[in-house]
């Protein structure tokens, strides 16, 4: 056997292996009678959540909201549908909306430049700046266009 398998918990010999196989790797009488108990534990384990919390008082009251689902369920329907069309009209009408707006606001902010840092190269610093915004460097002064309209 490999250290892999015995790091997984699986043992390398003896009883435990046996035991081991039974449960995890073989499909014989002995495991499916473990499966069986294994769920016929889980369900007993069920009946006691139900009992120590009683939940059985609520079972006529859960019925109740069931049936009543089930009668409205037409209303909830178009309940939902209208509130998925007026997600996918705001979607449609709002979203678009805010990118326009926003990309006007941006472009308000910050006029194209053609401005170069003579250092690193980068391009697009504002009209105002003194130093480079990537490397640090002092940028030439701005030389504003007199032909520009």
């Amino acid at each position: 056997m490999s250290h892999a398998n015995n790091a997984l918990g699986k043992p390398l010999t003896g009883w435990r292996l046996q035991i081991y196989t039974v449960i995890f790797e073989a499909d014989t009488r002995a495991g499916r009678w473990f499966d069986q108990a294994l769920i016929d534990v889980r369900i007993l384990r069920l009946l006691r959540v139900f009992r120590v919390f009683k939940l059985t008082a609520y079972v006529s009251e859960y019925q109740a909201l069931g049936h009543a689902l089930r009668a409205s369920m037409r209303k909830i329907m178009v309940f939902l549908t209208a509130a998925l069309m007026i997600v996918l009209v705001m979607g449609t009408l709002a979203v678009p909306t805010g990118i326009v707006t926003a990309e006007k606001t941006y472009t308000r902010r910050s006029p194209v430049t053609t401005r170069t840092c003579q250092e690193c190269l980068t391009e697009g610093h504002m009209p105002d700046a003194n130093f480079c915004r990537h490397c640090g460097a002092r940028l030439p002064v701005y030389a504003r266009d007199t032909n520009a309209p």
